[in-house]
């Protein structure tokens, strides 16, 4: 279907027919199907940003926020065992292993060294109120830090197969907790969608027609300030999501230009040498470019028409990291 998009301008106009949320959404997915230039150019969005770029291991604090089905257990694995540091980890086998840097300070927050302390798969929004905090209880000290926000990001459409296929085979967050300023969201607004311990066996298409499915635009939701957005109220609230949705992406862009260092799956070397140029760190070997799964699933002409819909602002996310991810490599 994406060849088809591609090769095919009736089909891209049945594509582009479709209701969106954000009103600059069909040129995005213009753009998302057929290449060619920036998004920057196209959508007049100012790209150059300081970079602090001297990060210091002794002192400033990493964290990774880490948005599900985006590579990040296999990115955690390198963290926990590939990068060279000069003072010892002890991570072979311990997770968490508390990872400390010579001065007993976080020097990274991530699941493989810390646990989920913030929650599991916490969002930007929840780490904000909680990383301070934790950082001087581990620290056992209150202290100015500059904090390094990173995350990794995925193709959209790969990455919603890739929530599907997991959660159909019994997977689950099922002890995950969202909070946002400072209460946590009320059944109402966040709910499973199916009330079993698992969703062992869900259709792709039961999993799309949920409206509390959090798997819909998810890194643009965890990328985004919640608070700016009224949180979780009215979330599933068809008259709310027009207005939510130019809010999300232009807060998850906002904050993903903020953050000094950035991934994308499909692009390992230059997240790589990203990370290299940011953090002055070096894994001890080149990233194998591990997915996070099959995403060879069989999908109808219908269900991916629903799947472009369900994935409309993290694709305007995604072709915007790639375009500033690009721009930080070259300068």
């Amino acid at each position: 279907w994406r060849e088809e998009a591609k090769e095919n301008d009736v089909f891209l106009q049945e594509i582009l027919s479709q209701n969106y949320y954000h009103s600059d959404s069909k040129k995005v997915l213009s753009l998302f199907f057929l290449g060619g230039n920036s998004t920057f150019p196209q959508l007049q969005e100012p790209i150059k940003t300081p970079l602090k770029n001297n990060y210091d291991i002794d002192k400033d604090l990493i964290v990774f926020l880490h948005i599900q089905k985006t590579g990040g257990m296999y990115l955690n694995e390198r963290f926990r065992t590939n990068l060279k540091l000069d003072f010892p980890c002890n991570c072979k086998k311990l997770v968490p292993c508390g990872c400390l840097n010579r001065h007993h300070r976080m020097w990274m927050y991530t699941s493989a060294f810390s646990g989920w302390t913030c929650g599991l798969h916490a969002d930007w929004t929840q780490m904000h109120s909680c990383i301070p905090q934790l950082a001087d209880k581990v620290d056992k000290e209150h202290r100015e830090r500059r904090y390094f926000y990173m995350t990794q990001l995925r193709d959209p459409l790969d990455r919603y197969i890739s929530e599907w296929n997991h959660q159909s085979r019994g997977g689950h967050w099922q002890n995950a907790f969202y909070m946002c300023a400072g209460k946590h969201a009320e059944w109402g607004n966040v709910r499973p969608c199916f009330l079993t311990d698992n969703w062992r066996g869900v259709s792709l298409d039961e999993f799309m027609k949920c409206k509390y499915n959090l798997a819909t635009n998810r890194m643009a939701r965890m990328l985004a300030d919640l608070e700016s957005s009224d949180c979780y109220k009215h979330f599933h609230e068809e008259r709310y999501k027009s207005i939510r949705a130019p809010q999300w992406v232009s807060s998850a862009k906002a904050n993903l230009r903020s953050m000094e260092y950035f991934g994308i799956m499909e692009e390992p070397e230059k997240s790589d040498k990203l990370f290299n140029k940011v953090y002055s760190l070096e894994f001890k070997s080149k990233s194998v470019g591990k997915t996070t799964g099959s995403v060879q699933s069989r999908v109808t002409k219908q269900q991916f028409l629903r799947l472009i819909q369900l994935t409309e602002l993290d694709i305007h996310i995604y072709l915007f990291a790639q375009d500033l991810l690009n721009q930080r490599i070259n300068n």
